[in-house]
């Protein structure tokens, strides 16, 4: 798995992808061999309980680990290094590129 970090739009977001970002035209830094961990489940939770706010964090002993976690007071409690708040998961940069930061400025634009 690659990681490449988008920060073309004023904000961070680190975009994960199984194809080198590169061969799809990205030119900016890609950390190769990284390890993403998404537990099953991420978006659910027991009624009466808050929802999830996933954040991404940094193994403190391998750099090119990397786990997603419902709360930040898991991530925490692990001891992982907080990154960013904001991540996208996809095959190829080409795809986040038509899909990704489409989805993601929609988003933001509804929430003026």
């Amino acid at each position: 798995m690659y990681l490449a970090e988008d920060r073309s739009r004023g904000q961070s977001y680190l975009v994960f992808t199984e194809v080198d970002p590169r061969e799809d035209g990205f030119t900016g830094s890609v950390t190769e061999d990284v390890f993403l961990d998404v537990p099953e489940g991420l978006f659910l939770w027991p009624d009466g309980h808050g929802g999830p706010e996933p954040c991404v964090g940094q193994d403190p002993t391998d750099a090119n680990r990397y786990k997603v976690f419902k709360y930040s007071r898991d991530l925490q409690k692990a001891g992982y290094r907080p990154v960013s708040a904001t991540f996208d998961v996809y095959e190829r940069w080409s795809e986040y590129e038509r899909i990704g930061k489409t989805t993601t400025d929609a988003s933001r634009d509804d929430a003026k």
